[in-house]
């Protein structure tokens, strides 16, 4: 059974207020349901226009709503205030005895149009696959990679042999080299030989003394040495030709 995790609920004169201040407010208990992972707000004719996803409900009454500040963000604690005064300047509350439901929204998406229910008096629920969303809903990890991708790109140049190279590019192509030539000296120093690996041994004409040499300074010194060559950076023992 697929779950109805959408309630669309008409909003009558309080539509505009919602999408501005992205909150909801209805009264607990019968005959109004209680709020769902999912909110569309219909307007009058039934329209249907955007998908909210609540991301936090509480229970006050109105007279009350103040008392809620350490309940919620600065940013939702002054939407929602924004939104209470607003509408107690217009369309009011029903009932200020009775505790009301403050849905927390945020916009997920436009609904294409037209996607409209007619004669809804109090709401009607739905499967989010059902909602025509004009663009899937992004998760977390998509929202990260569009905003990435939307921000100006900078790129820098240096000059290197005579040309004008990005950086970015260099950087990659030294760390290539640079893996690759450790990968070359641990297989031949530390015996991880392939047949493959022999051959490329072999045209790389490494000479027994130099890798004897470069054993011999390694156990005396961790450490590398490292030295820059014409076109990439290359691992040479001291004293020796280049191996690579």
């Amino acid at each position: 059974m697929i779950e109805k995790n959408v309630l669309a609920m008409a909003t009558a004169d309080t539509y505009e207020i919602v999408t501005q201040y992205l909150i909801h407010a209805y009264p607990t208990g019968f005959p109004y349901p209680k709020p769902r992972e999912y909110f569309i707000p219909i307007r009058k004719k039934g329209v249907m226009e955007y998908l909210y996803k609540v991301t936090k409900t509480i229970e006050f009454l109105p007279n009350e709503i103040y008392n809620c500040r350490e309940m919620l963000t600065q940013d939702q604690y002054n939407r929602l205030i924004a939104y209470h005064e607003t509408r107690e300047r217009g369309f009011r509350y029903g009932s200020r005895e009775k505790k009301y439901h403050f849905c927390i929204l945020e916009k997920i998406g436009d609904i294409e149009q037209p996607f409209v229910k007619k004669n809804v008096q109090v709401s009607f629920g739905l499967s989010l696959i059902d909602v025509p969303l004009q663009e899937k809903i992004k998760t977390p990890k998509k929202k990260a990679e569009a905003k990435k991708a939307a921000e100006p790109k900078v790129e820098l140049f240096v000059e290197y042999q005579g040309q004008a190279q990005k950086v970015d590019d260099l950087v990659a192509y030294a760390k290539c080299q640079t893996a690759n030539c450790g990968r070359r000296f641990r297989r031949i120093i530390f015996g991880e030989f392939s047949d493959r690996t022999a051959i490329s041994s072999r045209r790389m004409r490494a000479v027994s003394g130099d890798m004897a040499d470069f054993q011999r300074r390694q156990e005396k010194d961790s450490r590398p040495y490292f030295s820059r060559g014409s076109s990439s950076f290359e691992i040479r023992p001291r004293g020796s030709r280049s191996l690579v």
